[in-house]
């Protein structure tokens, strides 16, 4: 972003100084003038905003990815969690009260024969 920006202002600077002729640049910043440097300070602004678009999507990419990668351990984890409860909750009275019933059932047969 600085470096986008750096290139507006020098950008700017070339063409008020340079093509426009506003006034007179000191002698150390003369190269800020120069219109032969247009060109290389526009091909300087379209590459950093290119690699800042490259970065964005490479960054989006990764958290993506990422993103699943969490959210396929936390759905194992919620299942294996659920399965855990399921069993101690729910199949395990299911199936003592079934092995009671079917106590009382044979003892019941038991009785009539």
């Amino acid at each position: 972003m600085v470096l986008f920006v750096a290139g507006v202002a020098w950008m700017g600077t070339t063409l008020l100084y340079g093509v426009l002729g506003v006034g007179e640049l000191p002698d150390g910043l003369s190269v800020f003038g120069e219109v032969e440097s247009l060109p290389w300070v526009g091909l300087m602004m379209f590459s950093v905003l290119g690699l800042g678009l490259l970065s964005a999507v490479a960054s989006r990419n990764f958290v993506v990815l990422g993103a699943g990668n969490e959210r396929d351990r936390l759905e194992r984890d919620m299942r294996r969690r659920v399965s855990a409860v399921a069993e101690s909750m729910v199949i395990e009275p299911v199936e003592r009260e079934l092995a009671k019933h079917h106590e009382f059932y044979t003892a019941l047969r038991a009785l009539r024969s």
